[in-house]
Order: C-alpha cells, then sequence, then structure tokens
C-alpha cells in the first residue's frame, strides 16, 4: 500500500512490541493494523501524544491482539492485505467481540467499497491519503460513542440489579405471607400439624426430580403450603375427622372449602397457578375425581404431584382413614391406587425416592421457657390451649416476646422442643 502521507520513510518498521509507549496508563488504546510498515508508523505518530498505540501487520496480528491486554479501545485497519484482508479480519473481530469500533482506513475511494465496509460493521471509512485531523476527530467520536454505549450498558445493568433485588424482597414478602396462611392454618387444626410443610417440601423434591422448572415447583410448593387454608371455616368436627369417615354432606363441604381457596388465591397474581394447582388436587387420573373429573394429563402436572404427596403424609398419619401406617404401607398404598386416583409415573418416582424425601421423626421434649437455648428448634409454643408458634428456632427476640406475653397475660408458656439428632 502506498504511506498514508507524502514523505514518510518506509524503512521505519514499528511492530506491537517496539511501538511508542504511554506514560499514562489511562489513555485509550488504539490498534493499527497494516501490512505497510510506512503506514503505521505514520499513524502512531500522528496518534502516539493522545492514545497508548498498539500495531499488527496482517489480520491474523489483529485478532490476536484484541485478546491481550491492553485491549484497544478503537481499530484502524487496512482493507487491502495479503492473506486475510480487512474485510475477512473484521468478520472475525465480530466473533471475537461484536462490541470493538472498527475504522476502515484504506486506499479503496469507491462508493462501493465504503458501503461494502459499513454493511459489514465497520463505525467508520477513512481514505488515503488522509488528514491527521480528521483521523483524531473520527477516532474521538468513536470512543465518545463507545463510553456512551458503556455508560448505558452499565445503567441497564444497574436497574436490572436493583429490579432483581426488588423482585426477590416481593418473592420473599410473599413466601413468608404464604408460610403464615399454613400456620393460621395449623393452629386452627392441630391434628394436621405440620402436614402443609411436610407435602410442600415433599412436592418440591419430587418435582425437582422429574426436572419441572424452577418456576412451576415455586407454584407446587406454594399449593401445598396453601391447599387447606379454606378449611379454616369448616366445623371443628369434620377437621378432627379422617376423610373416608366424612358423610356426603362433610365431604362436600370440604371441597366448597377446595374451591374456596382457589377463589381466595386466584385473584393474587403471584398465586394464580398455584391456585388453580390447589382447585385440581382430588381430581383422579381415571376422570372420577373433582371438580371437573378431569382424566389424566388433563389434569394440571402440579395437582398431580400434590396429591400423590398429600394422601402418602394424610395416610401416615390416619387421617385417610382411622389408623396410623407405616412407610411401606403409605407406598403400596399408593400402588394400589395408580392408574386410578394418581398418575402411575409419578407413584413410581415418588416411591423410589420416598426413602430420601421422609426423614426420621425426632423425639419431642416438655420444658420450661427458662431451660431454652437460643438455637434450639421449638417445635411447638402454647399458652394454655392456644398454639402460638410451631416448627421455629428460639431466637432472643421470640424467647423476650414469650416473656412479655407471660408477663402481661399470667398465662405459663407450654413449649416442646426437638431432639437434634
Amino acid at each position: 500500500m502506498p504511506p498514508g502521507l507524502p514523505g514518510s520513510s518506509e524503512n521505519l518498521a514499528l511492530t506491537d512490541e517496539q511501538q511508542p509507549t504511554a506514560d499514562n496508563d489511562d489513555k485509550p488504546t488504539v490498534l493499527i493494523v497494516d501490512d505497510e510498515p510506512a503506514n503505521l508508523r505514520v499513524l502512531s505518530l500522528v496518534l502516539q501524544a493522545e492514545y497508548r498505540v498498539r500495531a499488527a501487520r496482517s489480520g491474523q496480528e489483529a485478532l490476536n491482539a484484541i485478546q491481550t491486554q491492553p485491549k484497544p479501545d478503537v481499530v484502524l485497519m487496512d482493507i487491502m492485505m495479503p492473506e486475510m484482508d480487512g474485510y475477512a479480519t473484521l468478520r472475525k473481530m465480530r466473533e471475537i467481540n461484536p462490541d470493538i469500533p472498527v475504522i476502515f482506513v484504506t486506499a479503496l475511494d469507491g462508493e462501493l467499497d465504503e458501503q461494502r465496509g459499513l454493511q459489514m460493521g465497520a463505525a467508520d471509512y477513512i481514505t488515503k491519503p488522509f488528514r491527521p485531523a480528521i483521523v483524531r476527530a473520527r477516532i474521538k467520536i468513536q470512543l465518545k460513542l463507545k463510553a456512551t454505549q458503556e455508560d448505558l450498558n452499565r445503567q441497564v445493568r444497574k436497574r436490572t440489579e436493583e429490579l432483581r433485588q426488588a423482585n426477590n424482597s416481593l418473592r420473599q414478602s410473599l413466601i413468608e405471607t404464604v408460610r403464615s396462611f399454613s400456620i393460621m392454618l395449623e393452629n386452627r387444626d392441630p391434628a394436621l400439624a405440620g402436614h402443609s410443610k411436610r407435602v410442600a417440601e415433599a412436592a418440591r423434591r419430587l418435582a425437582t426430580k422429574m426436572g419441572v422448572p424452577e418456576r412451576e415447583r415455586n407454584d407446587i410448593v406454594f399449593a401445598g403450603l396453601l391447599s387447606r387454608v379454606g378449611t379454616i371455616t369448616l366445623p371443628q368436627k369434620i377437621l378432627d375427622k379422617p376423610l373416608m369417615g366424612l358423610s356426603k354432606p362433610e365431604r362436600d363441604e370440604l371441597m366448597i372449602s377446595i374451591i374456596r381457596t382457589r377463589q381466595i388465591f386466584s385473584r393474587i397474581g403471584p398465586l394464580s397457578h398455584a391456585a388453580e394447582i390447589i382447585a385440581a388436587q382430588f381430581e383422579r387420573w381415571d376422570g372420577s375425581g373433582f371438580p371437573r373429573r378431569l382424566a389424566g394429563t388433563d389434569i394440571p402436572l402440579g395437582a398431580r404431584i400434590l396429591s400423590v404427596c398429600r394422601d402418602f403424609d394424610l395416610f401416615l398419619e390416619g387421617m385417610l382413614d382411622f389408623k396410623t401406617h407405616l412407610v411401606p404401607d403409605a407406598k403400596a398404598n399408593l400402588r394400589r391406587k395408580s392408574g386410578l386416583y394418581y398418575d402411575p409415573e409419578i407413584v413410581e418416582i415418588y416411591n423410589d425416592q420416598i426413602g430420601r424425601m421422609r426423614k426420621v421423626a425426632r423425639p419431642l421434649f416438655d420444658v420450661g421457657l427458662a431451660d431454652v437455648v437460643e438455637g434450639q428448634e421449638l417445635a411447638e409454643v402454647r399458652f394454655g390451649d392456644e398454639i402460638f408458634v410451631r416448627d421455629t428456632l428460639a431466637t432472643k427476640g421470640l424467647m423476650r416476646e414469650l416473656e412479655d406475653v407471660m408477663r402481661e397475660t399470667g398465662l405459663y408458656c407450654s413449649i416442646k422442643i426437638r431432639a437434634r439428632f
């Protein structure tokens, strides 16, 4: 190629190692790509006062240079080079770094040449012989555009992080609300203490094993925790009976309460999918269930998972019939009703996992408040016949609160702690 400026000395070769170095590391870095040493020298002399300059004599050297420190902020590149021309080099550069601005500096001054370069993604196009002031001005424009884009990207990342944190905060508030509903229900129905939590945890693990996406898993967990909230309005005599012991009118009341739960939570956007799972949890695989007589895979997956986990726990606790059962009996009950009540595939996966999903029960001990140590697991705290809190850890704040209640009411605080092993 002819030198960019008349009278430049072609015997002055400038390599990436021999180039002038900037004393100030904060200077922007410009990479010059040209197979002619004279052109490299001329452009370097033009730019070295304002920029840290690097040089490459081929397309391959340029590709290596944009991946090593100091990485260039702008690239000035000739088009007509042997082996890999400027167009091919730009195409490969875009695969490595799609954001770096590339300015073609070339003797090709045809309109079609410029059009082709810009269409391929070049940021600008300067023809030789160039004027130093124009080169410097074009570089400054690209640096300003690059800085503006980077600032915009930083603002987008910052805003995205703020939104992520806000969503996490809302999600945590939702979880705490759901837990509060679940605790309120257990306080109303002591016979099923811990049932909702166990079912939700079992359903979460089962859904994870089945590869259910995280958002759908969350919906299933919420449905497990909230599935019996509607029963708060039921008479105590219904709550105290196993499902098989309910009369037809009592079963109707129970089913209406399930629909009521769906109505309550379907109006809350983040819980609307969980509400649909709750409403379909008593559908049966063979189509004989309630309320819409759905069958097979027409039943939402979350409801099919929930029904298996729910009935397994109820069968163990004696709330499906009139006696408690061992784990092998509960697994056998699921197998008997597989293909009738339950999805056979889910039953098979659940029974295979159940040994790892259900923890061995730990003994409980009755203690007074003075005997409680911070960090102990409190299975239950009562004031008289009223349950104050369940399944939580003892904290200084909670113990102070219990002391305040005892002092204000004169009631004795009955506490059950769970053994650590």
